[in-house]
């Protein structure tokens, strides 16, 4: 069997003093007289013990653990990879620690994630919701952890229910076909996957209304849709790439690719389409 951690009853008994009296000198509590000679006796011990405190002890009593959480459903996404690295360099900032789970987009993993990051008494938890996520977010909300909802809505609650910081995909999706209408395109296809995310939605909105406001007419047919891969990306031969390719579109609002990937990596664009506009989607 390994080593156990030191306990506060190991110090007393190496300081030959009470288990109280070692928590008040280890915790800095000032309001109990100690005199100097005990409280470098309790000290000495706690190091020569290589003692640690318990900051699960501290989550038990109330305290703060210093622990934030952080939940992405695909991590080996880059955005995701570095949405908690930036997190983790705020963070650490303000003395805490991040730890990261993966949820995998799977609601039934995501809530044992959830789970066991509240039996471990957290101190707050940033949630990137899996697909259908209303009772994970229902049970911490429920709980009262502090949670702050990050690139994703909540479906099935309105805004003012839930703290969160999003991006604007209506307005990106919006902006991006804007720019390829002003640089003189008229067939623009949309790219993007089979999910129920708000995010996905609010682009498809987007591009909707750029091409309602310049009088093109919204043609089904050039919205291509395709599965999901691990990591954020469509498949190399998703199902519409070859009628991708093998139309005329002189304008591709991809949805799906991310840095360092090309649309003509992608299988999408066609010998006669010009123009692509990439957007990392998650």
């Amino acid at each position: 069997m390994g080593k156990q951690y030191t306990t506060l009853k190991d110090v007393a008994r190496r300081a030959h003093t009470s288990t109280a009296t070692v928590s008040y000198i280890l915790n800095g509590v000032q309001d109990r007289y100690v005199s100097d000679e005990l409280r470098q006796r309790v000290l000495t011990a706690a190091q020569e013990l290589n003692y640690v405190k318990s900051a699960l002890a501290s989550g038990l009593k109330g305290k703060s653990r210093g622990v934030i959480a952080i939940t992405v459903p695909q991590f080996t996404n880059i955005f995701f990879s570095r949405l908690v690295l930036a997190v983790e360099q705020v963070a650490r900032a303000q003395g805490y620690v991040v730890t990261m789970c993966n949820t995998f987009d799977d609601p039934d993993r995501e809530r044992e994630v959830l789970e066991s990051l509240i039996q471990q008494r957290v101190d707050g938890i940033i949630l990137i919701p899996s697909e259908r996520s209303t009772q994970n977010y229902e049970l911490i909300r429920r709980i009262g952890v502090p949670t702050v909802i990050a690139e994703r809505p909540m479906l099935d609650y309105g805004y003012e229910i839930y703290d969160y910081i999003l991006i604007d995909n209506f307005d990106l999706a919006y902006r991006s076909t804007r720019y390829l209408i002003e640089k003189g395109h008229r067939n623009i296809a949309f790219l993007t996957w089979e999910a129920r995310v708000v995010s996905l939605q609010e682009r498809l909105r987007g591009y909707q209304a750029a091409l309602q406001e310049a009088d093109i007419p919204y043609r089904p047919e050039y919205v291509l849709q395709g599965p999901l891969q691990p990591g954020g990306r469509m498949p190399d031969d998703p199902p519409d790439a070859r009628y991708a390719s093998a139309g005329n579109r002189c304008g591709i609002w991809v949805s799906f690719l991310c840095p360092g990937r090309s649309a003509g990596a992608s299988g999408t664009r066609g010998p006669h389409s010009r123009g692509p506009f990439g957007f990392c989607h998650w």
